[in-house]
């Protein structure tokens, strides 16, 4: 019978040898930092639409409105050196809807926005926020409809004209010059009003507003 080979002896020195030399490798192989491939920098990302350019936010503003186009215009002289008068003006809108929302003038303390309504008996003012400019067409804000009121004039300062600036609620504006008159020029003229016998001027565009403009009573003429 054939007596098995005998074990290798595992304690000798080649084979420790070898084990160590191979453990040296996987530590080593395990142990090194990863060198980059190169020195190459990673891409950096795309630049945004908003970053491509430096007028990038000049390029998206929103065009600059434009104001409706100012077709006639006149103040009321103040009668009687009273500071109160009323404006009108005819306004065409462009190519969008637009709304006259505000008026002011450097010789009067304030410019309201007004409109005559008939409550079947008399013609009554009152006090509006914003008056409508439809696309392309025009409106004309004249005697007995919709009108500028306007407080606190200095009277002393008019010279035949008035400087009035309007403001629309697409964030234009427009400064005018209107003609002082005591009545309509022809051409903004207001038509034919069923209501012809009553006054629709100043003196009773005002009357709403609690004695800031009154005409004088009757009695008060017969006695001078």
């Amino acid at each position: 019978m054939t007596s098995p080979a005998p074990l290798a002896n595992l304690s000798t020195p080649h084979l420790l040898t070898g084990i160590v030399s191979a453990s040296a490798l996987i530590l080593a192989a395990c142990g090194e930092p990863a060198t980059p491939a190169s020195n190459e920098v990673a891409p950096e990302a795309a630049p945004t639409l908003q970053e491509a350019s430096p007028d990038s936010d000049e390029l998206a503003a929103a065009p600059e409105a434009v104001a409706p186009e100012l077709l006639s215009g006149w103040v009321r002289t103040p009668p009687g050196g009273r500071d109160v008068t009323a404006g009108y003006v005819t306004l065409r809108a462009g190519a969008e809807d637009d709304q006259l929302v505000g008026a002011s003038s450097p010789i009067a303390s304030r410019v309201e926005l007004h409109t005559m309504e008939d409550d079947g008996e008399v013609m009554r003012m009152r006090q509006v926020e914003a008056i409508d400019l439809p696309a392309g067409e025009t409106v004309a804000l004249a005697p007995g409809g919709d009108h500028l009121m306007i407080f606190g004039v200095d009277t002393a300062s008019l010279d035949g004209e008035v400087e009035v600036t309007l403001e629309f609620a697409s964030g234009a504006s427009s400064t005018v010059r209107l003609p002082l008159s005591a009545v309509a020029p022809e051409a903004d003229a207001a038509p034919a009003d069923p209501h012809a016998g009553m006054d629709h001027d100043a003196a009773s565009e005002d009357a709403h507003h609690g004695g800031d403009y009154h005409e004088p009573a009757p009695e008060d003429d017969a006695g001078e």
